[in-house]
């Protein structure tokens, strides 16, 4: 049995319907590509956004495990898109994992 290093969905919708404070300064077009992306790949939108350079990498971090938490407790593991062992899923781990504790804690 594997980590869980990511609860997302494809649906961006369904992972974060509001818009939190972190993504202020982000440009509307910026929020709505990284939603795109999300819906095609399952990469968390504040996850393309961090990569972007568009937010600060802990504040996506926590973002991540938030709206992760959230997502799986209100849909459960069938809605969701648990990554721990993809090609994907092991790319993300390289680029955004925090160091020293798991993304997402306290399922």
């Amino acid at each position: 049995m594997g980590e869980v290093l990511v609860v997302t969905t494809h649906n961006p919708s369904l992972y974060c319907d509001e818009s939190p404070v972190t993504l202020l300064n982000v440009p509307q077009e910026r929020v709505e590509a990284a939603r795109a992306r999300q819906s095609q790949d399952g990469c968390p939108l504040f996850l393309t956004l961090v990569e972007e350079g568009l937010i600060l990498r802990e504040p996506g971090l926590q973002l991540v495990q938030h709206y992760g938490q959230k997502l799986f407790r209100s849909s459960g593991p069938s809605a969701c898109a648990l990554c721990s062992s993809s090609t994907r899923c092991r790319n993300m781990r390289a680029r955004f994992r925090p160091r020293r504790r798991k993304l997402i804690s306290g399922l």
